[in-house]
C-alpha cells in the first residue's frame, strides 16, 4: 500500500513539474488597450495613454513598438503599481520587456494633421478632432517585419477607449479586435477615428453617414442619396449587401480652405467633402472600393510591390464606372459626365506619357524600381491613378468583345475569396482573356507601350475640358516631382500662344513623336496635338532636346529661355 501510495504521489508530482514547465513555455499573445484624447493645450495633438497586458498564460517577452511612421513623444512608462517602468527608445521603435502576468502604461502624445496629397492628414478643432488610427497606435513591430506571417495573431485582444469632450460624438468603426493579425492591424491603421460635433443625416441598413456640424446644412438629403446609391453598388458588385461602413463628411479648414482626410479604410471613411465637387465623389467611391475588397480579400501581397499598380488600377476603374449611379441632379451640380470619365483620363495619360515620355513611359511590373526611382512620387501616382486603370479598361473591353462578358478581372479575382493568395496577373490574364493573354503581358505589363485607346476619342469633348484636364493632371504631378533643385514648376496651359504660330513655317517642320502617333493624336485630339507641338517648338527655339529629362524645368525656371520664347512668338515671321 505504501510503495502504491508512493507511486501515485510520484506520479502528480511528475505531472505537475510537467504542467509548470508547459506553462513556462507557453507564449500566449499580449492585449493592448489605448485610451486617446485631444490636447486641450497643444493644437493638433493626441493625448494617448496605451496598456500593454502580458497574459498569465505566457512567459515573459520583449515587445518592440515601432514609431517610424508617427510624430510621437513618449512622456512616461509605469508598471502595474503606478512605479516607473524601464523602456529602451531607438529611433524608430520603443522596446520593453513585459515578464508574466505584468503590466506596463506608456503615456505619449502623437501628433496629426500633417501635410499630404488630399489635405492635412487628421486634425483637430474647437469642434471635432478626427485621425487615422496609423498616426495614433503604436503596434507591434511584427506588423511591419517583411516575411512574418499575415495570418498569425501578434496580439490577443486590442481595444481603444475615446474621451471626448462634453457633447462631442464618437464615431469610430470598432471598440476592440481579438487574435489581431497583419490584416486587423492594416485595417486599424487605415480606420478613421472621430469624436466631435456631428449630425446622423442618413442611414440604411450598414451605412451610415454623419456631417460634422459646420459641414451639416451643405449636405442635402440627394447627397446622402448618392452616397447611399455607390453603397449599394458595391455592395452588389461583391455580393455582400449589409457591410458595416460609416462616413463622416468634413468641411474645408482655415482661410485657404484647405481639405482633411481622417482616415479610409474597411469601416470607415472621413474627409472634407464638397458635394459640387467631382473629384470628392470620385474619391468616396474610391475609398469604398477599398473598404468591399479589403474585407472580401484581405490578403497582404496585393498592397506591395508589383502587385499594388494593378490594385490601384482595378480601384480607380471602378471609380470611374460608378459615377453613372449618382441621381442625375448630382451628376449635373458636380459636373460629371458619366460617359466621358475614361475620356478624360485617357486625355491625362496620352499628354503626359507624350510630353514627359522620359519619365512617364513606365512598365508597371517595375513599381518597385520606379517607387525607389528620384521620381518614384510622380510616377507612381501617373502609374497608379491614370496608366494603370486604363489597362484595367483595356483589358475589360478585350474580354467584352471576345466573351461578351463584364467585370472579368473581378470575378475572377473574387473566386479567391477565403484564400491567403491571388492568381499571378498573367495568370489572371490567361483566365480573361485566354490566348490574347501574352500579348498585353507583354506590351503594357512588362513594357511601356502606348496604350491603344483612340475609340476614347468623345466627339463632344469641348476645348475647354481638354484643357481642364490637362491642367489637372500638369499641376498635380509637378506638385510631386520634387528633385533636389526643388519643386518642378508648374505653368497654366492655353491656346494663346498656339493661336499666334500655327500659321508659321516652323509649325509645319516640328515633331514630338514618329510619324503614325502624331496623327493618331491629332485625329483623337486636336488640342492634345496643338499643345504637345507647341511644346516641342518651344523646346527648340530654346535649343534644348526634347529627351532632356530637365527640359520641363530649363523652359520654365530659366528666365533666358523664357524671355527667348515670348520674343519669338511676338515677332512677325520673315516672309
Amino acid at each position: 500500500m505504501k510503495k502504491r501510495h508512493t507511486i501515485v504521489l510520484l506520479t502528480v508530482g511528475l505531472i505537475m513539474l510537467g504542467s509548470f514547465a508547459a506553462l513556462l513555455l507557453l507564449d500566449f499573445p499580449y492585449h493592448l488597450h489605448y485610451t486617446v484624447s485631444p490636447s486641450q493645450t497643444k493644437p493638433n495633438t493626441l493625448n494617448i495613454t496605451m496598456e500593454v497586458q502580458n497574459s498569465l498564460f505566457s512567459r515573459g517577452k520583449t515587445i518592440t513598438l515601432y514609431t517610424g511612421d508617427k510624430i510621437v513623444t513618449l512622456k512616461s512608462s509605469t508598471d502595474g503599481g503606478g512605479l516607473q517602468f524601464p523602456v529602451s527608445q531607438q529611433e524608430d521603435t520603443i522596446e520593453l520587456y513585459l515578464g508574466r502576468a505584468k503590466k506596463a502604461s506608456l503615456i505619449y502624445e502623437a501628433q496629426i494633421a500633417s501635410a499630404g496629397k488630399h489635405g492635412y492628414r487628421g486634425y483637430s478643432t474647437e469642434n471635432y478632432c478626427v485621425f487615422d488610427g496609423g498616426q495614433a497606435f503604436l503596434l507591434p513591430m511584427e506588423y511591419y517585419q517583411e516575411g512574418y506571417p499575415p495570418d498569425k495573431a501578434v496580439v490577443g485582444r486590442l481595444s481603444v477607449t475615446m474621451k471626448a469632450r462634453s457633447g462631442w460624438l464618437q464615431v469610430f468603426p470598432y471598440i476592440e479586435l481579438k487574435n489581431v493579425t497583419w490584416f486587423d492591424a492594416y485595417s486599424l491603421n487605415s480606420n478613421s477615428f472621430f469624436m466631435g460635433l456631428c449630425t446622423l443625416i442618413g442611414e440604411k441598413d450598414g451605412l451610415k453617414i454623419y456631417a460634422a456640424s459646420q459641414n451639416e446644412k451643405a449636405i442635402s438629403d440627394t447627397d446622402a442619396k448618392g452616397i447611399s446609391a455607390l453603397y449599394d453598388y458595391y455592395a452588389d458588385l461583391f455580393s455582400f449587401p449589409q457591410k458595416p461602413y460609416q462616413v463622416i463628411l468634413l468641411p474645408t479648414v482655415g482661410e485657404s480652405g484647405l481639405s482633411v482626410i481622417g482616415g479610409a479604410g474597411t469601416g470607415s471613411v472621413c474627409a472634407t467633402f464638397d458635394p459640387a465637387k467631382r473629384r470628392d465623389w470620385e474619391l468616396l467611391s474610391h475609398r469604398m472600393f477599398h473598404a468591399y475588397f479589403d474585407t472580401v480579400l484581405p490578403v497582404q501581397e496585393i498592397h506591395k510591390a508589383p502587385r499594388l499598380w494593378f490594385y490601384e488600377g482595378l480601384v480607380t476603374y471602378y471609380e470611374n464606372r460608378s459615377m453613372v449611379q449618382l441621381p442625375k441632379e448630382i451628376q449635373t451640380l458636380a459636373g460629371i459626365r458619366p460617359e466621358q470619365q475614361f475620356t478624360s483620363l485617357f486625355n491625362k495619360y496620352l499628354y503626359i506619357r507624350t510630353k514627359d515620355a522620359e519619365q512617364f513611359s513606365l512598365a508597371p511590373m517595375e513599381e518597385q524600381r520606379i517607387r525607389d526611382s528620384e521620381e518614384g512620387g510622380a510616377q507612381i501616382e501617373f502609374l497608379h491613378y491614370v496608366q494603370a486603370p486604363l489597362i484595367v479598361h483595356l483589358i475589360e473591353d478585350l474580354d467584352d468583345k471576345r466573351a461578351g462578358t463584364h467585370d472579368a478581372l473581378l470575378t475572377e479575382l473574387l473566386k479567391s475569396r477565403g484564400s491567403s493568395s491571388l492568381p499571378s496577373w498573367h495568370e489572371l490574364l490567361v483566365r480573361v482573356l485566354g490566348n490574347g493573354a501574352e500579348t498585353i503581358y507583354q506590351k503594357y505589363f512588362l513594357s511601356n507601350e502606348l496604350l491603344p485607346l483612340w475609340y476614347l476619342r468623345d466627339g463632344s469633348y469641348s476645348e475647354q475640358q481638354t484643357l481642364t484636364d490637362l491642367n489637372d493632371i500638369d499641376y498635380l504631378l509637378a506638385t510631386w516631382m520634387t528633385p533636389q533643385q526643388g519643386q518642378i514648376p508648374y505653368e497654366e496651359l492655353n491656346l494663346t500662344a498656339v493661336r499666334k504660330i500655327k500659321d508659321r513655317p516652323e509649325w509645319g517642320d516640328i515633331h514630338f513623336s514618329d510619324s503614325q502617333t502624331e496623327q493618331s493624336i491629332e485625329k483623337y485630339s486636336t488640342v492634345i496635338h496643338a499643345l504637345l507641338k507647341e511644346y516641342a517648338l518651344r523646346a527648340k527655339i530654346c535649343n534644348i532636346s526634347w529627351n532632356d529629362p530637365a527640359l520641363r524645368n530649363k523652359l520654365i525656371l530659366d528666365e533666358g529661355n523664357k524671355a527667348k520664347w515670348n520674343t519669338w512668338v511676338k515677332t512677325s515671321p520673315h516672309l
